[in-house]
């Protein structure tokens, strides 16, 4: 993935998301297919970047 800086008249930024999953603190948002294939897809994304072994 190529980071592209954007510009603007005196102004210059980067703009990346993050997702955070605090569910220690907050209620459950998803459930049933649509959490089942969100996991799916967040576990193939982290192992197409080599980052599979994170997490429980």
């Amino acid at each position: 993935m190529t980071r592209q800086v954007r510009t603007s008249p005196g102004a210059a930024y980067d703009l990346g998301y993050q997702v955070v999953w605090c569910p220690k603190y907050r209620g459950p948002v998803l459930g049933g297919r649509v959490k089942d294939r969100l996991q799916e897809l967040i576990r193939a994304k982290a192992d197409e970047h080599g980052r599979g072994d994170r997490g429980a």
